[in-house]
């Protein structure tokens, strides 16, 4: 089971993101999180916000939520960042930004992949 599917192009990502946009990505992370990696079990009964931080921040480039608070690895060595929509054509997907060891940013879409 995955649940990071890596990109080969930079996103060009939503400049704003609204609240109803906020709440589904944040139900979504949740559940996702809780199926691939069980929070509950690591950080105790604390929604992904808390885990995160997640704090809003727009730079008319791209809307992002940051990771301020754990140090998350997607892959062996490389580092989650945070999180934006994608907005591909009217379809959004959820983005994880990740950084590598030697900051190489890389963009992976959030999926409920059983493979």
């Amino acid at each position: 089971m995955r649940m990071f599917r890596k990109l080969e192009f930079t996103p060009k990502c939503k400049t704003e993101i609204n609240w109803i946009e906020e709440k589904g990505m944040m139900c979504y992370l949740q559940e996702m999180f809780n199926k691939h990696y069980n929070l509950k079990r690591q950080y105790g009964n604390r929604n992904i916000e808390m885990v995160f931080g997640l704090p809003y921040t727009s730079s008319g480039i791209c809307a992002e939520y940051s990771n301020t608070n754990v140090q998350f690895e997607i892959e062996s060595g490389i580092n989650l960042t945070g999180f934006g929509i994608y907005d591909n054509n009217g379809y959004g997907y959820i983005i994880a930004f990740a950084s590598t060891q030697d900051n190489q940013d890389l963009y992976y879409v959030v999926e409920n992949n059983e493979d």
